[in-house]
């Protein structure tokens, strides 16, 4: 499975205030929340934050996650905006999960508009590759 994920945190962040007021998650079953403090593989977890699946694909590579990506940041994009602009988050980011393919380059090409809209949204890209 490629799945896509927004991963947004902080120190200061107030997470459950956040999504009590957010439609971002608000019937997904696939959200994660966690707390400064909380403990997390052996160690005490540094930052409040979310993470929420965007979508979840089977094609190889990442285009058709990136397309589903684009049209998420539209439909979200004010209330995204407001979140990294206005909150004390400081780790921001779309996380696209690939396989790695059996070939001697792979080369996977994120779209001028998913970039531009991460961009605009002070949202890095992670693009995380498993064998």
């Amino acid at each position: 499975m490629h799945i896509c994920y927004l991963m947004v945190a902080g120190e200061g962040f107030d997470v459950d205030d956040f999504i009590s007021k957010s439609k971002l998650g608000r019937d997904s079953k696939n959200l994660l929340i966690w707390h400064k403090g909380e403990q997390f593989r052996r160690k005490e977890r540094k930052n409040s934050g979310f993470m929420l699946e965007i979508c979840e694909v089977e094609s190889v590579g990442i285009e058709e996650q990136a397309q589903k990506a684009i049209v998420f940041l539209r439909e979200n994009f004010e209330e995204l905006k407001q979140l990294v602009e206005q909150t004390d988050t400081t780790d921001s980011y779309l996380q696209f999960v690939i396989d790695k393919r059996d070939v001697a380059n792979q080369n996977d090409l994120f779209p001028a508009e998913l970039v531009r809209l991460s961009g605009s949204l002070g949202l890095g890209i992670l693009l995380s590759q498993y064998a």
